[in-house]
């Protein structure tokens, strides 16, 4: 399970200012697959309200030393989308198509790994052209249950 710092968004075409965070289970193999269902919460300020969001991506990444680049070859969002309160829904065609948006753009990410212990680890998100990410995403390992 990883779970990001909150991320500050703000002067997005037709989205409030206010802030984003994720909540990941992340599962990946030997051979570099993964897959990621993330809940996403938007929060605007001001008190104006939230929308929540689920994702689901997969892919392959790579890992050398202390790195790892990761590959996006499947992203989609997943109904049902947040309806909850009358901002959920007319915050819902912006963000959705925010969210989309940075996705496409950016693919392929890299982040540098920080082992935090034998279950955990810190993902610092490396952005092309900018060098480092204030974004943290703090991830623990949590143990797959076994058929028995």
């Amino acid at each position: 399970m990883c779970a990001t710092s909150p991320v500050t968004l703000r002067n997005l075409p037709g989205i409030p200012d206010g802030v984003l965070t994720q909540r990941i289970a992340y599962h990946a193999d030997a051979q570099g697959r993964w897959n990621s269902n993330a809940s996403l919460t938007f929060s605007a300020g001001q008190q104006q309200g939230s929308y929540r969001l689920r994702t689901y991506a997969n892919g392959r990444h790579r890992l050398q030393q202390n790195q790892m680049v990761e590959q996006v070859e499947r992203f989609a969002l997943l109904p049902p989308f947040d309806r909850s309160t009358p901002w959920a829904r007319t915050t819902q065609r912006h963000f959705n198509a925010w969210v989309l948006l940075m996705q496409r753009e950016l693919p392929q990410r890299q982040y540098r790994i920080q082992l935090q212990g034998p279950n955990a680890y810190l993902l610092e998100p490396l952005l092309p052209g900018k060098g480092r990410s204030s974004v943290r995403v703090a991830c623990r390992r949590v143990a797959s249950p076994t058929a028995g």
